[in-house]
């Protein structure tokens, strides 16, 4: 893992992908994932369309997803962001699960562990917490869209979460020593298979106002 990104924001966004553009050479059969660090043990990432000549060419992806095709391993995507050590972030993202994805994992890290934490467990949503049972805070169906939003205060060491706009936690204590952010995570199931969908992932801070409606039902 290479040294943290340090960089002073006061306002700005840090992440705001669609996975629109994601291939640097679409001409070839595996490609990088452009932007993110990947490990794909666990199957594989595929976008519509897939970019190939001659019938399914196109430089704008429509759709994106992680295809885990294993019961052992998971597909992971990570990118590091700007070092964040102060301030409030707002983590916004969407997905969608083909089946339901026990394991599947959304996480802001520092260098070495998490700091925010939501995973999928016995079909619900919920916070993963280092040592404790996870607290779930809403169920999930397959073949439904979820709008996810959490702002994380790094001042306080709280975070509250959003799902489909409507508020599920508040003033959730980060974990001790919890004091950069500098990674988002996203990770199927490792002992699930499925494909899991990713429309958009966003960070940003500093705004008083930055509504698009990204996680709204």
């Amino acid at each position: 893992m290479g040294a943290p990104f340090v960089r002073d924001i006061a306002n700005g966004y840090l992440l705001d992908c669609t996975f629109r553009a994601i291939r640097a050479y679409p001409w070839t059969r595996k490609v990088p994932l452009s932007g993110w660090d990947t490990d794909d043990r666990g199957g594989y990432w595929a976008s519509s369309p897939v970019g190939f000549l001659p019938n399914q060419f196109g430089f704008h992806v429509d759709r994106f997803r992680l295809c885990d095709t294993s019961d052992e391993y998971a597909v992971t995507i990570r990118r590091q962001i700007a070092r964040q050590s102060d301030g409030r972030l707002t983590w916004e993202f969407r997905f969608m699960m083909s089946e339901m994805m026990d394991g599947a994992r959304w996480q802001l890290r520092d260098m070495a562990t998490p700091v925010v934490s939501l995973v999928v467990n016995q079909g619900r949503l919920c916070w993963e917490r280092s040592g404790r049972e996870p607290c779930a805070l809403t169920p999930l169906l397959a073949d439904e869209a979820y709008g996810v939003r959490a702002v994380v205060d790094l001042e306080t060491k709280v975070a509250s979460i959003s799902v489909n706009g409507v508020v599920v936690a508040s003033d959730v204590p980060l974990p001790a020593g919890a004091e950069t952010i500098d990674y988002v995570l996203v990770a199927t199931g490792p002992a699930t298979s499925g494909e899991l969908h990713l429309p958009v992932v966003s960070i940003h801070k500093g705004y008083q106002l930055n509504e698009r409606f990204l996680t709204s039902d």
